[in-house]
C-alpha cells in the first residue's frame, strides 16, 4: 500500500495524537485514578448526538472500583485527537485518569442512548490512546504485579542510540554495559544482560540517578527517575558510539543538493536510525553511529516531496537494497569522503483540491488525504498539504493519487475518493462531503 499523510485542521491549525511507548502498569499505577480488568460488552457510535461510550463488564478491580460495581462506561476521548478504538467481546487492562464526557453524560444524564437509559448511575471514565489501556492478553506482567506483592523496582534496557519510539523493541540490545543507580546515599550496580536488560528490585522509594557505560561508548546518563512505594520506573538508555559518517550529496547536474534527507537505515528495520539533511554544499555528518549492518542513502525513510523530489537513492547510487553496499560499523569507527549522485528529479504538478458539503457549501475545517496509486513502498512518496479554502497540493507527475476529504467535528465523515491520473499539468478537483452543512 502506498504511503499516505493525513492532517486534520480546526481554525487553521492542525493536530494529531503522539503517545510515546507504552509504559508499565507499575510506573502509571500512582496517578491513575482507575484501574480494572475487564470485557467489553457493547458500543455506541454517538451518531445521534448521545453519549459515545463502550459498556464494559468489570472482572477485576484493582483501584477505584466501589464494591459490587458491575460495568462502567469508557469514553475512549470521543473529543480528543486521540480517540482509542476497542473490540465488543474482548478483554482489556484499562487505565483512566479521570472521568469521561461529564458535559455530554454526566450533567445531561437524558443523552445516554435509549438502550442504556436504566444505566444512569453507571460510572463514566476516560481512557483514550495514551492512558496506558492494553488488552489482558498482553498484560500478563501487568496484571501480575497487580495481584502481587509490590516491590519498589528501576528497571529497563540498555540499547544501541535511539531509534523511532514506534521501534523500541526492535532495538539492539548492548549486552555488557555497566548500569548503576544512585541516590545520594546508596549506590548499586549490575550489568545489562544479553537482552540489554537490566534490574534494581526492592529498593526505597525516591528519585534516582541512572548511568549506563562501556568501553567505546559514551556514557547514558538519566536523571530524575522517581520511584514510588511499591511501584516501579522503567527506562530505556540510549547507548551511542562516537562513531560518524560524513560525505556529499550532488544531485545529476552536478549542483549540491541542499536540503535532502540523508538516512541510515538498520538492514530489516522500518524506519531509520539517525538521519539528517545536508547543507547548502550539499555535505551531511552522521554522529553517534551505532555498530551494526546498514543502507545509507537519500530519502530511504523519508516521503518523496515536492521539495525533495527523489525516490529512495542507496549508496553508491543504486536504487534497491540490492545493489546497496551494506556498512558493517564498528564503535567509535569514521567513515568520510562518501559521494551519491541522485537521478533526475521527478517533475511537480499543482493539484486544487476544493471540498464542500453535498448541498455545495465550502467545508470550513477539513483533513485531506493524497495516497498515490500502485506504490509498493510505504516510504516512496509523499505530499505536503496547505491549508485555505481551496487546498493546493504539490504532487509527482509519475504517480497517480488517491484524494479523500475528511472531517472529525462533532462526527467523522468522508468524501468519496477522486483519483488524480498520472500525468503533466495542473488540474483542480471537488471533494464533497456526506450530508449538507446542517448535518453536523
Amino acid at each position: 500500500m502506498g504511503w499516505m499523510i493525513w492532517l486534520v485542521v480546526f481554525g487553521g491549525v492542525a493536530w494529531g495524537c503522539s503517545c510515546g511507548p507504552q509504559r508499565p502498569v507499575c510506573e502509571l499505577f500512582g496517578d491513575a485514578q482507575t484501574v480494572f480488568r475487564g470485557t467489553v460488552v457493547d458500543y455506541h457510535d454517538g451518531a445521534d448526538g448521545t453519549l459515545a461510550a463502550y459498556l464494559v463488564r468489570v472482572e477485576e478491580g484493582f483501584k477505584g472500583i466501589a464494591a459490587g460495581q458491575a460495568e462502567v462506561f469508557v469514553d475512549p476521548g470521543f473529543m480528543s485527537s486521540c480517540r482509542a478504538t476497542y473490540q465488543v467481546g474482548k478483554e482489556y487492562l484499562f487505565l483512566s485518569h479521570g472521568p469521561g464526557n461529564v458535559m455530554m453524560a454526566s450533567v445531561r444524564p437524558t443523552r445516554y442512548p435509549g438502550k442504556w437509559r436504566r444505566r444512569e448511575r453507571v460510572p463514566i471514565l476516560m481512557s483514550g490512546m495514551c492512558e496506558g489501556t492494553l488488552a489482558a492478553a498482553e498484560a500478563g506482567a501487568d496484571l501480575a504485579w497487580l495481584r502481587g506483592e509490590k516491590k519498589t523496582r528501576v528497571y529497563g534496557r540498555v540499547v544501541q542510540t535511539e531509534p523511532s519510539w514506534r521501534l523500541r523493541d526492535e532495538a539492539t540490545p548492548l549486552a555488557g554495559a555497566r548500569v548503576t543507580l544512585r541516590d545520594g546515599v546508596t549506590e548499586r550496580a549490575v550489568n545489562s544482560g544479553e537482552d540489554g536488560g537490566f534490574s534494581f528490585d526492592g529498593i526505597r522509594p525516591g528519585e534516582y540517578t541512572l548511568t549506563a557505560s562501556r568501553y567505546g561508548w559514551w556514557p547514558v546518563v538519566a536523571n530524575g527517575v522517581e520511584v514510588a512505594a511499591g511501584g516501579c520506573a522503567h527506562r530505556a538508555l540510549y547507548a551511542r558510539t562516537a562513531g560518524e559518517m560524513t560525505g556529499v550529496v550532488l544531485r545529476h547536474d552536478g549542483v549540491p543538493a541542499r536540503g535532502v534527507s540523508v538516512d541510515l537505515v538498520r538492514m530489516g528495520a522500518k524506519a531509520h536510525t539517525l538521519s539528517v539533511r545536508t547543507d547548502d554544499a550539499g555535505r551531511f555528518g552522521l554522529g553517534g553511529v551505532p555498530v551494526g549492518e546498514f543502507y545509507l542513502g537519500v530519502n530511504l525513510r523519508s516521503p518523496m516531496t515536492a521539495e525533495a523530489p527523489w525516490p529512495a537513492r542507496y549508496f553508491p547510487g543504486v536504487d534497491s537494497e540490492a545493489g546497496a553496499r551494506v556498512f558493517r560499523t564498528r564503535p567509535n569507527e569514521g567513515i568520510h569522503g562518501l559521494q551519491l549522485i541522485l537521478p533526475p528529479p521527478m517533475p511537480v504538478r499543482t493539484v486544487r483540491a476544493r471540498v464542500v458539503w453535498a448541498d455545495g457549501t465550502a467545508v470550513d475545517g477539513v483533513g485531506i488525504s493524497a495516497e498515490p496509486v500502485g506504490v509498493a513502498t510505504e516510504y516512496d512518496v509523499g505530499s505536503r498539504v496547505q491549508w485555505g479554502n481551496t487546498l493546493t497540493l504539490r504532487l509527482m507527475q509519475g504517480y497517480s493519487y488517491r484524494l479523500r476529504a475528511n472531517t472529525a467535528e462533532p462526527r467523522s465523515l468522508e468524501s468519496d475518493a477522486v483519483v488524480v491520473p498520472a500525468g503533466p499539468g495542473d488540474s483542480t478537483v471537488t471533494l464533497r462531503l456526506a450530508g449538507p452543512r446542517s448535518a453536523r
